[in-house]
């Protein structure tokens, strides 16, 4: 369900609507009204457009985080053919976020058994070519069924004379979403990056169902506001390596097989 909040009587007016309601876009736009995470607040139902108005007021109390406790499969949210396309980078350090490691073979299972066997999983990736840890991953992925984009990294140094990498894949992968649209009927997004705004767009405007997956403080508000939104966290028992140790540090480079 989607939800607006607007001025109401103590403080603010919850209206349901159609869609799915999306955390990080709730916790972001209650900032406006100074409720704090966690705080408790007094609500009474009354019927409403679809399908009820929420109003802050008297009534019983509830902690507003508790409505996203329900776990969420993403087979409630895709139509027809799935394709997803994995942004390798963005999600890398999103596990830092997670605080665990995801297990692409769990995560490909994942999607088969919840969209279906058809569905098509492409991850877009700078490499190393002298990293040798890096092909052994990237052997994974190709065993594992994925199609693979990528692209060799570029060591450019920084005024400071320190060296960094180089090997962003999101024109690739932008180009790519568009350029299959025609293929599929749901595009999943694993990414958080709000430079892939305007291909939700495009998509939404082609009929398209777009879905993103992410993480708190990985996933920017634009994609909040043009996409149904699952939270990585919400799939740690389906998607996590069993004893994967810490996330990924700092200290791990951007073209790291450590995924």
């Amino acid at each position: 369900m989607n939800f607006s909040l607007t001025p109401g009587p103590s403080p603010a007016t919850a209206v349901a609507g159609e869609g799915s309601y999306f955390e990080e876009l709730f916790l972001a736009r209650i900032k406006n009204y100074k409720i704090k995470r966690g705080e408790v607040l007094n609500f009474s139902l009354t019927p409403g457009p679809s399908p009820a108005t929420a109003v802050s007021g008297e009534g019983r109390r509830f902690n507003y985080k508790n409505i996203f406790s329900k776990k969420i499969m993403i087979s409630q949210f895709v139509k027809g053919k799935v394709y997803v396309f994995i942004d390798a980078e963005n999600l890398f350090y999103s596990q830092r976020n997670l605080g665990w490691r995801i297990s692409y073979e769990k995560l490909m299972d994942y999607f088969k058994k919840e969209c279906g066997e058809a569905t098509r999983c492409f991850v877009y990736k700078g490499i190393d070519e002298n990293n040798t840890g890096q092909k052994k991953f990237l052997d994974m992925l190709d065993i594992n069924g994925y199609v693979l984009r990528t692209k060799v990294v570029k060591i450019i140094k920084n005024p400071m004379g320190k060296n960094k990498w180089k090997g962003n894949l999101d024109i690739e992968l932008a180009l790519e979403m568009t350029g299959l649209k025609d293929r599929y009927n749901t595009a999943v997004l694993i990414s958080g990056d709000s430079d892939f705004a305007i291909v939700l767009d495009q998509l939404k405007q082609a009929g398209k169902n777009v879905i993103v997956m992410s993480t708190r403080g990985r996933v920017a508000k634009e994609l909040l506001e043009r996409a149904k939104y699952i939270d990585l966290r919400k799939l740690k028992d389906k998607i996590a390596q069993k004893k994967s140790g810490a996330a990924p540090s700092r200290e791990h480079s951007r073209v790291s097989s450590h995924y």
